[in-house]
Formats: C-alpha cells, sequence, structure tokens
C-alpha cells in the first residue's frame, strides 16, 4: 500500500513539473521571412487601360486630322508606362499637305508616329483630374498610288524613318470606373524627316487630342 500511495505521489509530482515546464515556455509564433514579390505587392497596385485617341494637328501648315490609340500599365493608379500611336488619316494627297504641286504615279502620303508612352495623373481619384505625359519613338513617311490599298504593288520602298517626340498636358473627367474622357495638348517635335518635299519642319507642329479611355481606374 505504501508502494501505492509513494508511486502515486511521484506522478502527481512529475505532471506537475511537467506542467509548470510548459506554462514555461513561450509561445512559438509565425514568423516569415520578407520576401522580394510580398514587398512589392504590399506597396504598389496594377491596373490598365486602352484608349481610342483623335488628333487635331498641323502637316506642311495644313489642317490635319489624325487617328490612333494608346495604351499601358497603371501603377499605383497615378504612373502610367505604355505606348501610342498616331497616322494622318485626313487630308492623304501629298501635295495638299506640302502645298506644293505634284503630278507623278504616286499622290498619296502616309505619314504615322509613335512609340514608348509615359504619363503621370494627379488626383487620379478625383472627378476632374490632370495629367502630365511624353511620348517617344520613331515614325515613318511614305507615298502611294492609293489611299485605300495596302499591298505592295502600292508602294515603291521609297519610306524615311525618322524620331518622334512629344510632351503633352492633359485634363480628364472620371465617367464611371471603367471609362474617362480625356482632352490634351501637345507638341511634336521630329528629326530626320526630310523626304522628298517634307522637312521636319513641316510635321513639328501643336496637337489637340481627344481620348476615350477604358480600363480600371
Amino acid at each position: 500500500m505504501k508502494r501505492v500511495l509513494f508511486f502515486m505521489v511521484s506522478m502527481m509530482c512529475a505532471s506537475g513539473m511537467l506542467f509548470a515546464e510548459e506554462a514555461k515556455a513561450p509561445e512559438k509564433r509565425d514568423n516569415p521571412p520578407q520576401t522580394l514579390f510580398g514587398v512589392m505587392g504590399s506597396d504598389y497596385s496594377f491596373s490598365g487601360y486602352g484608349a481610342l485617341t483623335y488628333q487635331h494637328t498641323r502637316i506642311g501648315g495644313h489642317i490635319a486630322h489624325c487617328a490612333g490609340g494608346r495604351g499601358g500599365l497603371i501603377v499605383n493608379d497615378s504612373f502610367v508606362v505604355g505606348f501610342s500611336g498616331m497616322g494622318v488619316a485626313y487630308p492623304t494627297r501629298r501635295e495638299t499637305l506640302s502645298g506644293e504641286s505634284y503630278d507623278g504615279t504616286r499622290p498619296y502620303a502616309e505619314i504615322g508616329w509613335g512609340g514608348l508612352l509615359l504619363e503621370y495623373h494627379f488626383f487620379p481619384k478625383s472627378l476632374f483630374h490632370l495629367s502630365l505625359g511624353l511620348t517617344t519613338g520613331a515614325g515613318g513617311i511614305g507615298f502611294s498610288k492609293h489611299d485605300d490599298d495596302s499591298g505592295d504593288e502600292n508602294h515603291n520602298g521609297d519610306t524615311k524613318a525618322f524620331f518622334v517626340i512629344e510632351p503633352e498636358i492633359g485634363a480628364y473627367v472620371n465617367l464611371t470606373r471603367f471609362c474617362r474622357l480625356g482632352v490634351f495638348v501637345s507638341y511634336r517635335v521630329t528629326s530626320g524627316a526630310d523626304h522628298q518635299e517634307f522637312r521636319d519642319r513641316d510635321l513639328r507642329s501643336y496637337g489637340a487630342s481627344v481620348a476615350a479611355q477604358f480600363g480600371w481606374f
């Protein structure tokens, strides 16, 4: 009987000691390592947009109407990295644009430009907000027999590439969460566009544009 009582007292003491040790042990907390993608994801948000653009400008001293598009990745609702492109839609007759008479076999001019687009939108969540932008890249000028035929027989391969840079300032109104309307003014600067009767001075001009942007804002 004494042995049984001694055994029970010993077990109780041992259990008490183990419980005390467990109570003293600090609780293990989850402490994951810092990761590159975790840091980037916690500080940045990403979305994007695409847009149809119309531009009113001057080519060779004559009013020209251009059509194009733009789009890009939006970082933190404000900074945009993307692409922009424009092309002269009307008029396309080279003598109208250059102001010089032409009686050859390729009476139509094809002029376009585009490249990397950088934008910054100030207070983009406001109903109305402003932006600053810059397009830098390249353009091309060539001539064709018909203005509605893109076949190889319509061109003679006589196309000239040139450098272009076009800063802009814009104003926007948020129509919905997925659509906003923007108007902006820009100035186009080219280099290396001297081709046939056209010169750089014929392509350097202001631009007044309107754009309908669709995306997640």
